[in-house]
């Protein structure tokens, strides 16, 4: 669900930003692109309107799925540490690789 609706953020904020590629006008009985210049300035407040909600909407999930992840971990580091070593020991081995791979990419955001 959090994917679907990540996607519709960077969908909206996408048509919103470029409004010129999305709103179509009719001229002389044929469709046409209309470009910023054709929009008028209430379509246009609308469409900064939209992206800025969607540029938000982005973030939150972005924060969202950080907190999941970074739970998780700790979760998982939390229950690895109750089991015996060696009886785990494939587990504890892939769950130090993948949590030194989330932290440089915590590092690299």
């Amino acid at each position: 669900a959090l994917l679907t609706i990540g996607v519709v953020f960077v969908v909206l904020g996408a048509m919103s930003r470029f409004p010129g590629q999305i709103a179509i006008g009719r001229h002389n009985g044929q469709y046409i692109n209309a470009n910023t210049a054709t929009i008028n300035r209430d379509a246009l407040a609308f469409y900064k309107y939209v992206y800025i909600i969607s540029s938000f909407g982005q973030f939150s999930v972005l924060v969202t799925w950080g907190i999941l992840i970074l739970s998780n971990t700790v979760i998982t580091g939390n229950r690895l540490k109750r089991e015996p070593f060696l009886s785990t020991r494939p587990a504890q081995l892939a769950f130090r690789v993948l949590t030194g791979i989330l932290f440089l990419g915590f590092m690299a955001v």
